[in-house]
């Protein structure tokens, strides 16, 4: 047996992988589990690449009789592929249903504070932005990390109420703002704005978003999801 394919053979150590890099200790136990999945699942490529390897040279040589081997490898992969992607498919699938079942102010208002704020992260990863919610101990008034590909980061502070937003919350999160090393702020309300708050912002990297202004952006992000359809 080669030195390549005891190393093949002993492949079942892919579950090792997960543990090989630290994990953030404030990740939820669903997120640090997805994340040591994501992990045994580069190292299964990694083998999987290696016994192609050996099979366009005609090596083949494992600790475990064939066909079992070859069973249990591939079988391996599937499940760690689904169970990996099952989460992503099923967020996927509850951001659109939330957006499409939001139409009117009114719809908007039914939603609890938590909803409401899901349904702005699904807005900004609809269009391919990366989201984080942040924990309520460190939130300094912010609800939402964004992530742009070109590797800045905004927050995003959520209002699910009727009352209107003025110059002193948009203060606070400018603050909020340069404490977290965002180069942009973004306040969504089902409320309205105050004219003062919306003279305060002029020459500042803020935007806001009022009820009305959230339900006109909603129905863009619906007509763009039936044309996706089409």
């Amino acid at each position: 047996m080669s030195f390549l394919q005891l190393i093949y053979s002993l492949w079942p150590l892919i579950f090792l992988a997960g543990w090989l890099a630290p994990v953030r200790r404030d990740l939820p136990w669903l997120g640090r589990l997805r994340l040591w999945i994501g992990r045994v699942l580069v190292a299964w490529l990694g083998w999987a690449l290696l016994g192609i390897y050996l099979l366009i040279n005609g090596s083949s040589s494992n600790l475990i009789p064939e066909p079992l081997n070859t069973l249990l490898f591939l079988g391996c992969g599937m499940i760690l592929l689904m169970v990996w992607s099952a989460p992503v498919l099923w967020q996927s699938w509850q951001n659109r249903k939330l957006i499409l079942q939001s139409r009117a102010i009114e719809d908007l208002y039914l939603l609890s504070p938590r909803q409401f704020e899901n349904l702005i992260a699904a807005y900004f990863q609809l269009y391919g932005f990366e989201t984080e919610r942040v924990g309520r101990s460190r939130d300094h008034g912010v609800d939402l990390n964004v992530y742009t590909k070109d590797g800045e980061k905004w927050v995003v502070q959520c209002k699910r109420w009727k009352a209107s937003v003025g110059e002193p919350i948009l203060r606070d999160l400018y603050g909020t703002m340069h404490h977290e090393g965002a180069s942009r702020a973004f306040l969504m309300t089902t409320g309205s704005i105050t004219p003062a708050a919306y003279s305060w912002v002029l020459d500042k990297p803020i935007v806001l978003y009022d009820g009305l202004g959230l339900i006109r952006l909603l129905h863009r992000v619906h007509r763009q999801m039936r044309k996706d359809r089409k």
